[in-house]
């Protein structure tokens, strides 16, 4: 069977330090996504009618921990397993979790290939699947998600968009720098990004999304908020579904 606790040490030359390094990526997140608090709020409507306060959920790629910090605020009984492939974010996660951390299980495995059969009834991702270099990745993400959930379960994402092919996309990426700009970020800095940071970002269209979703099984699929070229998504797992093999690993 498919054992997704392997992560590949391998180095990778050319990979920006702020994918490694916990400080360099909150950073990131701090001037270059001035809707963090927005991103979060449309992720935690998700688990608005948790059936149950003890409900498992996965934060999928937790890096330094933005979003499990907030799920544990918001959810403390929940059952929550947050999962990165990267030593230096898993450290950052269990120590901006704090003495919360005791009871969360923060572990190191591979993004793109994590799976756990019917194992939880939400799965979370907070802008980390258009890191993810290729188009098999993300839709391995999604069937892996369809049968790590539940029936019935809800697979929620926040991601970079790719608007090229999308009317106005020009205008949206100029917003963008406005809205970065007003959170502190100068142009130099939006400029310096462009060459060494945007490289590492492989967004996907939205509907490059939502067909990898419907492929994977899902309902229901929709782009719940969008702002500039970040967006979040919802899928449901339909509720008489179970978690079949996916057949890449049949």
């Amino acid at each position: 069977m498919f054992d997704s606790s392997e992560v590949p040490n391998r180095p990778e030359p050319g990979r920006p330090l702020f994918l490694r390094d916990p400080e360099a990526f909150d950073r990131e997140i701090r001037y270059f996504v001035p809707y963090q608090a927005e991103i979060l709020e449309s992720l935690l409507e998700s688990m608005l009618l948790m059936g149950s306060d003890r409900s498992p959920v996965l934060d999928l790629g937790c890096r330094t921990g933005i979003l499990s910090s907030r799920l544990v605020e918001e959810k403390p009984y929940a059952k929550l397993v947050a999962v990165d492939q990267e030593p230096g974010m898993i450290l950052a996660c269990r120590e901006r979790l704090g003495q919360a951390a005791e009871w969360v299980d923060v572990e190191r495995r591979t993004i793109a290939q994590y799976s756990r059969p019917a194992a939880y009834d939400y799965i979370l991702s907070n802008l980390v699947l258009h890191f993810l270099p290729s188009a098999e990745d993300k839709e391995a993400v999604c069937r892996n998600a369809f049968w790590s959930l539940k029936p019935g379960g809800i697979f929620a994402f926040s991601v970079m968009l790719d608007v090229r092919s999308s009317e106005g996309g020009d205008v949206l990426w100029k917003r963008w720098e406005r809205d970065a700009m007003a959170v502190g970020a100068r142009r130099e800095d939006i400029q310096a990004w462009q060459l060494r940071h945007r490289p590492a970002y492989f967004p996907a269209s939205q509907q490059a999304w939502l067909n990898w979703l419907s492929e994977a099984g899902f309902v229901h699929s929709e782009l719940v908020w969008c702002e500039t070229i970040f967006g979040t998504f919802w899928a449901k797992k339909p509720a008489d579904r179970q978690s079949d093999t996916p057949a890449s690993y049949s």
